[in-house]
């Protein structure tokens, strides 16, 4: 008995006949294919149920064309990098349209970030040489004659 016999035999043994059932008439999927076509079905509003074993290829480059003009939507920098390339390099990176157009996202948090810091200082730097002037000296002062 080779280790698909063994493996069968378990599921069969061990399974609901509903189980058991599903994964007989599931097993010759390509689990690929299916998670292409379930995020196909979500995005097109179909019922998972309904969506095939294999994506349809036109359904598929539809949804990557959308997903990747709403990244570059998200991010304006990131789409005029893309505009001065050649062909040969924005095919390159086209798997990762959707994650490099977070780095523009990433600069403004870091941008918000060094603003918040910039606009703090002066009100620390009050807050830390209030300390040094005549009601601190007159505390400093009060405590040492005690």
């Amino acid at each position: 008995m080779d280790n698909t016999d063994k493996w069968l035999k378990v599921i069969y043994d061990n399974s609901s006949a509903e189980a058991k059932q599903k994964i007989l008439s599931s097993i010759d999927i390509n689990p690929q294919s299916a998670v292409k076509s379930i995020q196909i079905a979500r995005d097109e509003g179909v019922p998972i149920a309904f969506a095939p074993s294999e994506p349809d290829p036109q359904a598929e480059l539809k949804l990557k064309l959308r997903r990747q003009a709403d990244a570059l939507d998200r991010s304006p920098t990131f789409a005029k990098w893309i505009a001065k390339q050649p062909p040969i390099v924005v095919g390159a990176v086209n798997d990762d349209i959707e994650n490099l157009s977070n780095l523009d996202a990433v600069a403004q948090e870091f941008k918000n970030i060094a603003g918040a810091v910039a606009s703090s200082a002066p009100a620390f730097n009050a807050g830390a040489w209030a300390w040094s002037g005549p009601p601190a000296k007159r505390c400093l002062t009060y405590l040492a004659s005690q």
